[in-house]
């Protein structure tokens, strides 16, 4: 029996006397066993053929795969519309937008820490993180204003939006449930995503009798976002560390520098039994898990969301 793929972005199935189905994504070939056989011409037509005989009758399991695939794929990938919920000021040079995506979109995300794509249709896609916990009924984005976001910072409520599927693994917070120490590291818009952790019900469940800790850096004391849930986040037993890389107003009274900075200072008493979650800069994610590392910090229990 042999698999004719003739599209890799269409697709159509029949049955030819119980022998020839004509497919297209690659996916339902792997799932049916199927290998890479020769190239017929230069329309870069593919033959396909089968490892062991297989009848059409057996690979119904695999054409639902196969469609469940094609619809993410094919309907969700590249985008979909969401309707604006609402989009509001957060900080200096961050707006909060809440987005009500179609329930599939909702279905997909799994883990905070996971992303998607949003654009307008015009200007290049851009990736956020979502910030609104795991089972919200909607997706909630820190949009930081650049030349390239400021067409989502002037969206008004009601209107709509182009979201791509859920994508990356998020973090792995089963990873944690072991340990006695959580730190959590963010700088600017990277908060958003930990806001996500701090806020689903596996974290709560896992922060039990544990000490977390969040650090938080940003440029300057206008630039913290959700300072109006930090109250709910101490109650939860996180204790906070709210840090300005610079205080040119000199109304700041609290830490000044970069968060790896105060994180060596302030030290990790039992580094074997602590993980951390880090967002945010690339220079403080290098530094920060170079430094947890040297004291003895497990590396699987240093997560990232990508």
């Amino acid at each position: 029996m042999q698999f004719i793929c003739q599209c890799p972005t269409r697709s159509t199935f029949f049955n030819s006397r119980n022998k020839f189905i004509t497919g297209s994504l690659l996916r339902f070939c792997r799932e049916a066993n199927v290998v890479s056989y020769s190239r017929l011409n230069s329309s870069k037509t593919l033959k396909w053929k089968l490892r062991k005989r297989v009848l059409v009758s057996e690979l119904e399991g695999w054409y639902k795969v196969f469609t469940r695939c094609f619809l993410t794929t094919v309907v969700l990938n590249p985008f979909v519309k969401a309707r604006v919920i609402h989009n509001v000021y957060e900080s200096e040079g961050h707006r909060t937008l809440c987005l009500e995506p179609p329930s599939i979109v909702l279905e997909q995300y799994t883990n905070p820490g996971m992303f998607v794509k949003l654009s307008n249709g015009k200007e290049k896609p851009n990736f956020f993180a979502v910030a609104s916990a795991v089972n919200s009924p909607f997706l909630e984005f820190l949009v930081k204003r650049t030349h390239s976001t400021a067409w989502l910072c002037e969206l008004e409520k009601g209107g709509q939006i182009f979201i791509s599927s859920v994508m990356g693994k998020g973090f792995q917070l089963s990873r944690l449930h072991d340990v006695e120490h959580i730190y959590l590291l963010a700088t600017g818009s990277g908060i958003s995503p930990l806001k996500a952790v701090m806020e689903s019900t596996e974290f709560l469940q896992l922060s039990n009798k544990k000490d977390l800790q969040l650090y938080y850096g940003v440029r300057t004391p206008e630039r913290f976002s959700y300072q109006n849930r930090f109250s709910v986040w101490q109650q939860t037993g996180i204790r906070i560390h709210k840090i300005c890389s610079t205080d040119a107003s000199g109304r700041w009274t609290g830490r000044v520098g970069y968060i790896q900075h105060w994180l060596r200072k302030d030290g990790i008493p039992n580094p074997e039994k602590t993980g951390a979650l880090l967002c945010g800069v690339k220079g403080m994610i290098e530094e920060v898990t170079q430094l947890l590392q040297t004291q003895g910090v497990p590396s699987d229990k240093i997560l990232t969301n990508f």
